[in-house]
């Protein structure tokens, strides 16, 4: 009985974050269109340290994140 009471208060708990968080307005983190890019750095191929400061100015930058195995294929 208290296993069964405690498995529905549980799962009462759960739908009602889910519902909570489905509600929850999405944050945009993408820059609009013409907006300045944020400062950042990450590292290359080679395990250096590349930073977006060092391409300022530059007309084009395009970064290829690679999650470590090929999903196209």
């Amino acid at each position: 009985m208290i296993h069964t009471l405690a498995r529905w208060c549980f799962a009462l708990a759960l739908v009602g974050l889910v519902a909570e968080s489905a509600d929850a307005q999405p944050r945009n983190l993408a820059p609009r269109l013409s907006e300045a890019a944020p400062e950042f750095s990450l590292q290359d191929v080679n395990g250096e340290t590349v930073n977006f400061a060092d391409y300022k100015g530059s007309k084009n930058l395009l970064v290829v994140v690679d999650r470590g195995w090929i999903g196209y294929w």
